[in-house]
């Protein structure tokens, strides 16, 4: 499986893909794409001898004229599947529908609640005692789609947004490679939005409940 990887900053999450991935012989990073040219993931993706691309969304009045032009990129490089990984953009419904069921995001909360921005500020501010984040399947509303796997951690007294977001940010990083796993090994299947999952693909989620 030839994966795509869309990143807009350092690319944490995406390191962890790309380790994953080193000597698994049923998937290979292929290329990262990034909308930020600053991106500081982009110099350990270039590292590690990935392709990598620009697309500047400010180079582009609409939104689909940007989407169209990350696909054409991915379709090039036969991509066969895509994953955000701190991908600050939202995709339109048409590429939605292009990579759909192929296509994986992380979010830093327990979907559905706190979706978009500043959730670990959301999450302290609204006394919850738990908190994690969330790998689902890309759809065309902010950070919906079917869930595959959620990972959780405590939030303490004496949390505040930033120790917060260091908890859950570890838990990102072995979470979504083992999501990524799934899909490599075809062990999920998704029928009418609803994700089937095969007794292996149960057991290597297991580390995260709670």
């Amino acid at each position: 499986m030839k994966i795509g990887i869309l990143i807009s900053g350092s690319g944490s999450n995406m390191i962890k893909l790309i380790e994953s991935c080193q000597n698994d012989k049923n998937a290979s990073i292929n290329i990262v794409i990034s909308n930020n040219p600053d991106a500081k993931g982009i110099d350990f993706a270039k590292s590690k001898n990935i392709k990598t691309k620009i697309i500047n969304h400010k180079e582009f009045s609409q939104r689909e004229d940007f989407d169209n032009q990350i696909n054409n990129i991915l379709i090039e490089n036969k991509i066969d599947f895509l994953c955000n990984a701190g991908f600050m953009r939202i995709h339109g419904e048409k590429f939605v529908e292009k990579w759909f069921n192929k296509h994986l995001n992380i979010h830093p909360a327990l979907l559905p609640s706190f979706k978009g921005l500043n959730t670990h500020e959301r999450a302290i501010k609204s006394g919850v005692k738990f908190a994690g984040c969330t790998v689902h399947l890309v759809r065309s509303g902010v950070d919906e789609g079917p869930i595959i796997g959620q990972a959780v951690t405590s939030v303490d007294a004496h949390d505040d947004k930033d120790s917060l977001a260091e908890k859950v940010l570890k838990l990102e990083h072995k979470l979504y490679p083992k999501c990524l796993k799934l899909f490599t090994e075809k062990l999920v299947k998704v029928k009418n939005d609803k994700v089937i999952f095969s007794d292996k693909a149960i057991k290597i989620l297991d580390d995260f409940k709670v």
